[in-house]
């Protein structure tokens, strides 16, 4: 029988998922998510406010990501229920385990989702080095007791080449079998410029595959006054 491996699933992370993990020092500045009076929700990162993408809100996205099987019931990008993000039903790895041997699946390797977004958010090296050894953190914990399934795919930061290598080495002592890096410019900086070989070398170190999602810049909202990366395939 052939083997049927997902190799590029996703979790949703939790909305307060850097709240609860990121160091204490960094967790007034770290990416959260308030209500809005008219129902959207606000991403707030590091001082900057966004409503969504584009023309699309924030809810309307948040929508998007846990809307699997809501296309079926005839809901839509404006009407999908974000609901299953706040009842952190979505970290119950033994029903993901459930939906794996429903479909035949043997194993995942789970990316992150928010990690998509914020790191276009973030220039202080330090901030994004902490957003990524929090995520990192969190997402360990919940494929701990699925090891044998689930592979998640852990996020470093170009932006602190240092720390990157770093938390490449933490992550390959913990099983961690690939990791994840924007593939976008850091102050105009390609992936081949010297400052980034600490960070190839601790990759070639640990035999860790490095995988690259391209990014585009769109502005956002009128009202938030900043830009967001997002993945250009999705453009």
């Amino acid at each position: 029988m052939s083997r049927i491996i997902d190799a590029d699933s996703h979790f949703m992370e939790p909305l307060d998922l850097w709240e609860r993990y990121i160091e204490p020092k960094y967790r007034s500045r770290c990416l959260r998510f308030e209500r809005e009076p008219d129902g959207n929700y606000a991403m707030l990162l590091d001082g900057k406010r966004t409503l969504g993408m584009g023309e699309f809100t924030n809810r309307e996205l948040l929508g998007v990501a846990v809307g699997f099987g809501q296309k079926e019931e005839g809901l839509n990008l404006t009407s999908f229920d974000p609901a299953a993000i706040f009842t952190h039903s979505l970290e119950d790895m033994d029903r993901r385990i459930g939906f794996l041997d429903h479909e035949g699946i043997e194993s995942q390797f789970i990316y992150p989702t928010l990690g998509l977004f914020w790191e276009d958010g973030v220039e202080d090296p330090d901030l994004a080095a902490a957003h990524c050894r929090a995520y990192n953190t969190w997402a360990l914990e919940m494929c701990a007791g699925h090891k044998d399934r689930f592979y998640p795919v852990g996020h470093v930061s170009l932006r602190n080449p240092a720390e990157a290598a770093n938390e490449l080495r933490r992550l390959a002592k913990a099983g961690i079998r690939a990791v994840f890096i924007a593939a976008m410019p850091v102050s105009g900086k390609s992936l081949g410029n010297p400052e980034f070989d600490p960070v190839w070398a601790a990759a070639q170190e640990a035999d860790m595959p490095s995988a690259f999602i391209s990014w585009c810049i769109v502005p956002t909202s009128a009202t938030s006054g900043i830009e967001i990366a997002i993945p250009a395939s999705c453009s």
